[in-house]
């Protein structure tokens, strides 16, 4: 039985032992939520790898109990069209839901994406800061959670799947569009992730979720909404 989240200790992750735990508690997670990505140590260590926006060791935490990861938290930061956005991952088991922990996660993230900023790693201050991430809409429980919290939809997002044994067939791209190589130096222009993971928050317009309908013989479309909240930051010359 989990103890009350008051008595639960959040602690930092420990890139050197916490890979194998927290790759149990993401697959559980996941599979509980039909959601379909199932991290490997390896895997999870090359998305999680230092870089200039994110620190594993001090950007992600866990709780712990008996011994057993039953939630855990990571933020990171990226610009984007003008602005800095802080993304908010949230993982919490099934049996340890509904009794605050996951909000007590997410004020440290939300915590934790504020002091980056006034310790100067978390982004240009005098741009507009975001809090955000993506939830499944299927996902009533996360929806819920994200908008009791504060957050509200930002804009709508869909994966594509369609079956591989099926011919796919040719379809003409619409008039002066073209499909090409993505090259290293696009990234920073148009503001593609460089791992395989993005953020699915965005700007502060509001997006009308599109009609797309889906049979066994074609695609099928699964929505992802993004979230976003306001960040109040320190201006420089106030730090």
């Amino acid at each position: 039985m989990i103890r009350e989240p008051a008595a639960l200790d959040l602690r930092p992750f420990s890139p050197a032992a916490d890979f194998p735990a927290v790759v149990d508690l993401i697959s559980e997670v996941n599979a509980h939520d039909g959601m379909d990505w199932f991290p490997t140590v390896v895997t999870l260590a090359l998305d999680w790898a230092p870089s200039p926006s994110f620190d594993p060791a001090r950007d992600v935490t866990v709780v712990e109990v008996d011994g057993r990861l039953v939630a855990a938290g990571v933020v990171n930061w990226r610009e984007r069209s003008g602005k800095i956005i802080h993304n908010l991952e949230i993982w919490v088991r099934p049996e340890a839901r509904r009794n605050w922990l996951g909000s007590r996660v997410l004020a440290w993230l939300e915590a934790r994406a504020r002091a980056s900023v006034d310790e100067g790693g978390g982004g240009q201050r005098d741009l507009a800061h975001f809090l955000g991430g993506g939830a499944d809409e299927a996902n009533d429980a996360s929806v819920a959670f994200a908008t009791s919290s504060g957050y509200a939809p930002v804009r709508y997002g869909f994966e594509m799947r369609r079956p591989l044994d099926l011919p796919i067939p040719e379809a003409a791209l619409p008039e002066r569009l073209e499909i090409r190589p993505v090259r290293e130096d696009h990234h920073g222009r148009s503001g593609l992730p460089t791992s395989r993971r993005s953020s699915t928050t965005g700007s502060r317009a509001s997006a009308k979720r599109p009609t797309i309908s889906a049979s066994s013989a074609t695609p099928t479309a699964i929505p992802r909404c993004g979230w976003w909240r306001g960040m109040a930051t320190k201006s420089p010359a106030a730090s």
